[in-house]
């Protein structure tokens, strides 16, 4: 038995984390929920701006960061057969200070969505860890559960690139930069995608563990019925 407490010390330690990240991340959640009901009558009575967030990109083009890069050969003899370069990969974000509510909001909108799925995702692996520290490591529930949080995280990857180019390019349609020639971003979060795709690939093999369980079990008692 010492043996198996000393085996699940560091699930107990990873749950109590995970129980001080809930608690703390809830209390932000609430901190910025009632900062958002309440900053429309804050800048109404004070007329002072906020910052807000747009991704741009430099250069002309808005799917593709391209900026055009002029350019000559080092050495006049030689023709390097360039025929035209570009600096790709530069996007970046554009920060700025309005008075507009709605562009405040929904420049933090994609901030507090995705601290709730982060939130969510770790209230899964809670109770996953709640359930391997009560010996039902391969629970139906378990699989169940980390599918559902793989194909949230994944949504959210396909969703907030379209949306915050949309939200960019609201933005730039209503100035105009004068000093750099500025394009709304398209950007894909790479980690997004693969921790989504490794939810689905722990909720797959804990559903198969399950199932093997569930058959072994099975099969154990035609034995013993049997016998």
């Amino acid at each position: 038995m010492a043996t198996t407490r000393s085996s699940l010390l560091p699930v107990r330690i990873l749950k109590v984390w995970f129980d001080i990240v809930l608690v703390t991340g809830a209390i932000g959640l609430a901190i910025f929920v009632v900062w958002l009901a309440i900053s429309p009558i804050v800048m109404a009575e004070r007329g002072a701006p906020v910052d807000a967030k747009i991704l741009v990109v430099i250069g002309q083009r808005s799917i593709l960061p391209v900026l055009p890069v002029a350019f000559q050969p080092r050495d006049p003899t030689r023709d390097p057969q360039i025929v035209k370069a570009a600096l790709t990969g530069t996007h970046g974000e554009l920060r700025i200070e309005t008075t507009s509510w709605w562009l405040q909001f929904t420049s933090l909108g994609a901030i507090f969505i995705g601290l709730v799925v982060v939130l969510y995702a770790v209230w899964i692996l809670r109770r996953v860890l709640v359930n391997v520290l009560d010996d039902r490591p391969f629970d139906a529930v378990n699989g169940r559960l980390l599918r559902r949080c793989g194909f949230i995280i994944l949504a959210m990857g396909v969703a907030f690139p379209p949306i915050e180019f949309l939200l960019s390019q609201s933005v730039l349609s209503r100035i105009q930069v004068t000093t750099i020639e500025l394009s709304p971003a398209i950007t894909i979060d790479k980690d997004v995608f693969v921790v989504g795709l490794l939810f689905l690939v722990f909720g797959a093999v804990l559903t198969r563990g399950h199932e093997i369980q569930e058959h072994e079990q099975s099969l154990a008692e035609e034995q013993a019925f049997t016998i």
